[in-house]
């Protein structure tokens, strides 16, 4: 059975990478989309278009991203930004 090729959220399609980026999270751990947040990450990254992700820390931004990036075998660096970030 040949490996799925491309990945779902919603009517959006996203190509999974091959996956040979050092940068792909090994692990994500289940991530539960309230609010469609996986369908409107996954326009960004099919139409290659930057996202900032802001609000009150813990609630999961970086696990979304982290989970998107294992499931479409996309690299993933992560910047951390704060009020103190000039």
């Amino acid at each position: 059975m040949p490996k799925e090729k491309i990945k779902k959220y919603g009517k959006i399609e996203i190509e999974i990478s091959d996956g040979k980026s050092p940068y792909v999270p090994q692990k994500a751990g289940n991530f539960v989309d309230h609010g469609d947040i996986m369908k409107t990450l996954a326009i960004a990254v099919r139409d290659n278009l930057p996202v900032l992700l802001m609000g009150e820390s813990g609630t999961g931004k970086t696990s979304a991203i982290r989970y998107l990036a294992n499931q479409t075998g996309n690299g993933l660096r992560r910047v951390n930004l704060n009020g103190g970030t000039t």
